[in-house]
């Protein structure tokens, strides 16, 4: 038990506050509570003392522990004094010294240690607790500790000597004629039957109340219900042992409580503590001012709960896997099979009590890999014999138990009785007992063996120690106030394995930090105790302001209306994982314990928001914008509910928000598993590639005159929105950079036996140590990675996994390779992407598209290319850095970049390239031949690509001669044999690579007419021809130097084509000739017939025109028709074998002498009609004259036809 007193006495309130509560498994007394009030007189009582003198000191030291009649010493190396405040657990070293502690055999009211020794500092301890002392005494030192109820004693000295301990045993007697002056119990009709009902109760509560102080009936009936629920359940069991279940809906998961956990919370809190009836305020008008008084308070508990020990799973939160062998303090309990701690039962009640425990059952999953215990559903071992135990089981088991010890075999099994408990006696000892059947357990109670009471219920009592009826000390403000922001700034991780814990996401506030006063006398504190100095303060009242123009108000951080916090003394931990063998007691206490060196406290401030996630501008304290700056002061409260005089105040600090916004979503919130057809999920990348088969006509407009396109797609909804309001923008990026693999070179291979190599790489970014190891390469064959090292060069230790021909473990080649490696977070952040290509604002927009072009290399030499584009969203923080500065200066908090990996395939076709048509080749034009052998001089320098002056032989063949050496067979172009004919000579295909070029020539082949075969061809086909030594007949008689010559040729029309073979001075002969790119022509003087007229009409004439291919154009002459005279004859003039055109050369004489110039209208027009052998020409005349007309057939060396005409056309238009 524990018991204080506080007094007041210039106040308005006049009296002592008396604040107790029960042992911790019941908190509660099921009897209510008596509090007696006497006068303090010294000398009551004698100390009983056990000395330590300096032998025991040395036993103690060489042992580490030493029993004496007061409890058990041990002995362990600790850390000295540090001092409090604002510069405790500095990094300052701190001097060893030894720490003994005194477990106490029973609690005690008072302990007074005699230490000789350098200096020495004394506490006293309850349930882990701090409860008196903390003075730092030098030389022979006296440390009196007195507190209601002490179960140990930590002493830590310097140069320790000798050592006395001693102990004040409680006058129990003393108190049989001391007044009751109050009766407390909890205000419920369970415990006071005098209540009779819910209002009866209220005033009952009400009563209690100081004044000035208020209570809200709801409030007390909420409470009430629980208070109802647990004294409905418990005697037996202890309140300890009861699960409270507390759930808004029937089908909602329950908040899983102790029973006892209402009445925790309520007295930390001095009002409620006095509702409850666990302090009462004694403004007896008899209490002298200056008087020294003491208070005892009484208690009745279940004796079975006072002198049994109690093992069991009542700490133990339920769904926590058990491995099969576990401990219970030091009760070793051992399971088939593993475990799980269960609800006994859970009827989905709104307000359920119920109990722990683990449900045990014979062996039904045969895979366990544990040591087998036959049909045994469990075996409890105990550290000592023990005579008579009872166990906690749910009604309706059918188990059976044996027992006796690990050394011998047990005997036969006997039904257990039923439950809830089975009460167990053994005729000796007892080691070991052993249950089979199907039950629940939920704990193991063995008696103490000191002697118990034959009552039902056992009084407990605890003093307050002596109380001086004067003002208590106001409690001492914190020594110093700190804050800072709950977000910190976060690290990327850059390994594959976090190098520490990953710190909790905080919602944006503050954490305010303080040191608490110690009561007055402490200085300073070990750091190596589990436990924090003692305080005056209970509670502590924190106020907030923002700093602002003009400065804001101090507004309190809690709605409530004390605006009371206890603060925390260490973060939650995650639970240790439940090995086999763990003490589960130990896990799980009863009473947890501070953290070493846990001397501050703190709190934690995210201001006020709604559940729904809806705007917060009607809250109290809605959370202001990242940027602004704050303060917070702390002030401490007393037990009984006294401010510190004075506030301690932080600086100010400005709030900063570090976790970035959430990730870009998908742009359709439809979850996977809900979607009718598959589809994408999450942040999507459509690749757009010309050609593909699958584009859509939008896709294609997208395209547009691009090569490839990517189109980015990403949601932006409310759900984010509510995650992070401050988000302002996506950042989209594109990356080479395959996340998952390292480019890298191999710049060496050693090496090392039998299938080992060593290969020394350089990489395109640092390396971390074994992060390929175990992949595969491929370095000209396939290779397993054993090992590596760290940094953008290293060695990687190699395995080979392929063998060449002769047997031998193929080597790793040197050049580039592709590692994979192990993905690490940093490859989502935007330094390992690098190239951001785009900015986007956040604004109303669910969907957010971002399109690339031409990002992908695609060709039919390279048919693949892959890139990763993504998006991350960010808000603008400013004092938070862009992770690519300097090259990039948008400050804010990013979100890793969701990224998707794009592959583009090569969807282009090989295209038949048409082979150019053969191009029209130059024309020398001969004089026109004559009677005889045409001679003249002939000069090839101009088209032959030699220098001037080269010895050679000119060569020629006739363009009959060339048609003739040619046939055609369907398609196919076909070379003759030319004589005279050679052994193994045959018919060769010649190959004309553009089509419209074979089809012409195989149509003048086919065709017979020389003519037909086009210049361009001729030349072609005299330089292709298989036997074209055979086909051209030497020009010269002999070399020649390159330059004019005087060549004879036939007196005919006709083509020729020459080549030339080099000669040297020895007059031999190349092999081959050179065939140039040149026709020689002679003109064809063969009659032409004259047009013949077929048609008239106003304005118009048409002509018939006779000849082959070598008649090309069409000579027209006009001339006003002057008078009505009869025609008279005109004349052709022509200039023979001039140049130019044949507007040019030929003139129309009239017989008056007029020389008419000719129009020329080609042949080969668009309007000119073909008709079998003839082509119709007409020809329009001026609209407005009558005009006298005369047409002459031209061929292209215009050899002229006899005029056909004149002829009359009359004008179109009448005048």
């Amino acid at each position: 038990m524990f018991v204080h007193a506080i007094a007041e006495v210039s106040s308005e309130r006049k009296g002592i506050h008396v604040l107790w509560a029960g042992p911790r498994a019941w908190l509660y007394s099921p009897q209510g509570w008596t509090i007696q009030r006497r006068k303090f007189e010294k000398g009551r009582g004698d100390f009983d003392c056990v000395a330590v003198p300096s032998a025991d000191v040395e036993r103690l030291r060489a042992r580490r522990e030493l029993r004496i009649r007061h409890g058990e010493l041990t002995l362990r190396q600790g850390q000295w004094i540090r001092p409090l405040g604002a510069f405790a657990f500095s990094s300052a070293a701190n001097p060893a010294c030894e720490v003994i502690t005194l477990e106490l055999n029973a609690p005690q009211s008072f302990v007074r240690l005699i230490v000789e020794a350098s200096a020495s500092f004394a506490i006293a301890l309850r349930d882990g607790k701090t409860v008196a002392g903390g003075a730092v005494i030098s030389a022979l030192a006296r440390h009196d500790l007195s507190a209601p109820e002490i179960d140990k004693v930590v002493l830590y000295t310097l140069g320790l000597k000798t050592l006395q301990v001693c102990v004040l045993p409680e006058d129990a007697k003393g108190w049989d004629d001391a007044p009751v002056v109050k009766k407390l119990q909890l205000p419920i009709r369970e415990l006071m039957p005098s209540l009779a009902g819910a209002s009866d109760e209220f005033a009952e509560a009400k009563s209690r109340l100081l004044p000035g102080e208020s209570l809200d009936p709801a409030e007390l009936e909420s409470l009430n219900e629980q208070l109802r629920a647990l004294v409905n359940a418990d005697g037996p069991p202890r309140p300890i042992d009861l699960a409270l279940l507390m759930r808004d809906a029937p089908d909602a998961d329950p908040q899983e409580l102790c029973t006892l956990d209402p009445i925790r919370a309520a007295l930390i809190h001095p009002r409620w503590r006095r509702i409850l009836g666990f302090a009462w305020f004694d403004d007896d008008p008899e209490l002298v001012a200056g008087q020294t008084y003491e208070y005892r308070v009484t208690g009745g508990f279940p004796t079975t709960d006072v002198f049994h020990r109690v093992f069991g799973f009542h700490t133990v939160p339920s769904r926590t896997a058990l491995a099969s062998e576990v401990y219970l303090g030091a009760v070793r309990l051992r399971f088939p099979q593993p475990r799980v701690v269960e609800l006994a039962s859970d009827d989905g009640a709104l307000l359920r009590v119920t109990r722990r425990g683990v449900r045990l059952a014979p062996r039904n999953e045969p895979w366990w890999q544990v040591p087998s215990l036959n049909d045994w559903s469990a075996v409890i071992d105990f550290p000592e014999g023990v005579s008579a135990l009872e166990l906690d089981v749910e009604p309706g088991h059918d188990l059976k138990y044996a027992f006796g010890a690990p050394w011998i075999s047990p005997g036969a099994a006997d039904p257990l009785p039923p439950g809830p408990r089975a009460q167990l006696l053994f005729p000796t000892p007892i080691h070991q007992l052993l249950l089979a059947g199907k039950g629940f357990l939920e704990s193991i109670r063995i008696p103490t063996g000191a002697a118990m009471p034959a009552t039902e219920d056992v009084l407990l009592s605890a003093l307050t120690g002596p109380i001086d009826f004067v003002d208590a000390p106001l409690p001492a403000p914190p020594l110093f106030a700190g804050i800072d922001n709950l977000q910190q700034p976060q690290t990327v991780q850059t390994g594959d394995q976090p190098s520490a814990p990953t710190p909790p996401a905080h919602a944006l506030g503050f954490e305010i930090r303080w040191q608490p006063a110690p009561r007055p006398g402490i200085i300073g504190w070990p750091p190596d105790i589990d436990a924090a100095p003692p305080l005056d303060a209970a509670l502590f009242q924190i106020e907030h302001r923002q700093i602002a123009t003009p400065p804001g108000d101090w507004l309190p951080v809690d709605d409530d209306k004390e605006n009371y916090t206890a603060g925390d003394r260490s973060y939650g931990t995650e639970t240790p994982p439940i090995h086999p063998g763990v003490d589960l007691m130990a896990v799980f206490p009863e009473v947890r314990t501070s953290a070493a060196g846990s001397v501050d406290l703190f709190w934690r401030d995210v201001f006020d928001f709604n559940d729904d996630g809806s705007d917060a501008t009607d809250l109290p304290r809605p959370a202001p914008p990242p940027g602004t700056f704050h303060r917070y002061r702390v002030r401490a409260v007393d037990p009984i509910g006294r401010p510190s005089a004075t506030w301690t105040e932080t600086t100010a600090l400005r709030l900063e928000k570090h976790i970035p916004p959430p990730l870009p979503a998908a742009p359709d919130l439809t979850s996977a598993d809900q979607m009718s057809e598959p589809a994408l999920t999450g942040v999507q990348a459509r690749v757009l590639i010309r050609d593909a088969p699958d584009l859509t006509n939008a896709e294609r407009a997208i395209l547009g005159a691009h090569d490839n396109a990517i189109v980015l797609t990403w949601g932006w909804h409310e759900e984010q929105r509510q995650q992070d309001p401050f988000a302002r923008e996506f950042r989209v990026y594109t990356n080479r950079r395959s996340p998952g693999r390292v480019r890298a070179t191999i710049l060496g291979v050693v090496p090392q036996g039998d299938d080992r190599f060593d290969a020394a790489i350089s990489g395109d970014r640092a390396f971390i140590a074994d992060a390929a190891r175990g992949t595969i390469i491929e370095a000209g064959a396939q290779f397993r990675v054993l090992t590596h090292g760290a940094g953008p060069s290293t060695v990687l230790s190699l395995r080979a996994l392929e063998r060449d021909a002769g047997g031998a473990y193929v080597a790793p080649h040197a050049g580039p390779i592709e590692m994979p490696i192990r993905l690490t977070p940093e490859q989502t952040r935007a330094a390992f992407w690098g190239d951001r290509v785009e900015i986007q604002p956040i604004d109303a927009r669910t969907v957010y598209i971002a399109t690339f072009f031409d990002l992908l290399t695609l060709s039919a030499e390279q048919p693949a290319d892959v890139i990763h584009v993504g998006v991350s969203s960010a808000d603008a923080e400013t004092y938070v850095a862009d992770p690519m500065a300097p090259a990039s200066m948008r400050p804010g908090n990013e979100s890793p970049i969701a990224g998707v990996r794009c592959e583009g395939r090569w969807y282009g076709r090989p295209a038949i390239v048409e082979a150019p048509s053969l191009a029209p080749v130059p024309v020398i034009v001969t004089p026109e031949p004559g009677p005889r052998p045409m001679t003249f001089a002939l000069d090839l320098a101009s088209h032959a690509p030699l220098p001037p002056a080269t010895l050679v032989r000119p060569e020629r063949v006739g363009d009959d001669e060339v048609f003739r050496a040619y046939r055609a067979d369907g398609p196919r172009v076909i070379a003759r044999v030319v004589d005279p004919p050679e052994p193994g000579d045959a018919e060769q295909e010649v190959v004309v690579l553009n089509a419209a070029d074979r089809a012409a020539i195989v149509a003048a082949l086919s065709g017979g007419s020389v003519p037909a075969l086009e210049d361009r061809f001729v030349v072609y086909l005299a330089s292709v021809h298989p036997y074209r030594a055979r086909l051209f007949r030497g020009a010269a008689p002999a070399p020649i130097a390159l330059a004019a010559f005087d060549e004879t040729l036939p007196n005919r029309g006709g083509r020729w084509v020459y080549r030339l073979r080099l000669a040297d001075a020895a007059g031999h002969l190349s092999a081959d000739g050179l065939t140039l790119r040149v026709i020689v022509r002679i003109p064809a003087t063969s009659a032409v017939a004259a047009p013949v007229r077929i048609e008239r009409g106003p304005s118009r004439v048409v002509l018939r025109v006779g000849g082959g291919s070598e008649v090309t154009d069409l000579l027209v002459f006009m001339h006003p028709v002057l008078s009505a005279a009869p025609r008279a004859e005109a004349e052709i003039l022509r200039v023979a074998s001039a140049g130019g055109t044949a507007s040019d050369r030929v003139r129309l004489r009239l017989p008056d002498g007029t020389l008419l110039a000719p129009q020329v209208k080609s042949l080969a027009d668009a309007d000119v009609v073909r008709d079998g052998p003839w082509r119709i020409v007409t020809v329009n005349t001026p609209e407005d004259e009558q005009v006298r007309l005369w047409a002459c057939a031209a061929t292209r060396d215009v050899i002229l036809s006899p005029p056909g005409g004149p002829w009359r056309v009359q004008a179109g238009v009448t005048p």
